[in-house]
């Protein structure tokens, strides 16, 4: 009954298309309401771009997306806040596009992302500006990837992004991922710089059990 609320997190998504193959998506959210994310990026509720995509999706085995967009990465880093487990689940800045500086914001970088799925087979691979400046005076840029193996019912998430729980909806789920980036130079100081590597393995497991309750 309260008058007074407070918007703790806004984004606006757009998506449409051009073609039967060629879509878009414009996505923003608001500088001083991203504590939900795990980034607080200003106070002074200003609109930002979140995502700029233009989306060649030719087959569910082959597409290519191009502009600011999500790097392929491990389960968090590709669940987003509103599809996680737990809301402020991004602490931890492992990875370049996870910088509020030159590499990227909420894992986000400029580039390009080939994507597809075959079978129970999943993958993703994209070529970004990664840390740009400091340490990468020669402009070196990053590559990112992700793939993984849905070994009982696949997943269904849009693209290449994941969910941290489905809550039963989609049965019995055990998947297997193994995220790469590399960037040389892509560490360290101007005076001192080092090449950048990561590996990252994630797996989930859900099973619905016979009285409906879900172990994730």
């Amino acid at each position: 009954r309260s008058t007074k609320f407070d918007i703790q997190s806004v984004r606006l998504y757009v998506n449409g298309q051009v073609h039967e193959k060629v879509k878009f998506t414009f996505n923003t959210m608001c500088k001083s309401c991203v504590f939900g994310d795990g980034n607080a990026v200003g106070a002074n509720g200003d609109i930002d771009v979140l995502d700029a995509i233009v989306r060649f999706e030719m087959s569910p085995e082959f597409n290519i997306w191009a502009g600011r967009m999500l790097t392929p990465a491990d389960r968090i880093e590709m669940n987003g806040p509103y599809y996680a487990l737990s809301w402020n689940q991004y602490t931890v800045p492992l990875l370049p596009s996870d910088q509020l500086g030159p590499a990227g914001l909420l894992g986000r970088d400029d580039g390009v992302t080939a994507w597809g799925t075959v079978g129970k087979f999943q993958y993703a691979a994209g070529i970004f500006d990664g840390l740009d400046g400091v340490s990468n005076k020669a402009d070196n840029v990053l590559f990112s990837s992700r793939v993984a193996f849905n070994f009982l019912n696949m997943e269904g998430n849009p693209a290449y992004y994941t969910s941290s729980t489905y809550y039963g909806g989609a049965g019995d789920v055990l998947t297997l991922a193994l995220s790469y980036q590399t960037q040389k130079d892509g560490t360290g100081t101007t005076a001192s710089p080092g090449d950048f590597d990561a590996i990252i393995i994630d797996a989930l497991l859900e099973k619905v059990l016979d009285d409906g309750a879900v172990l994730t």
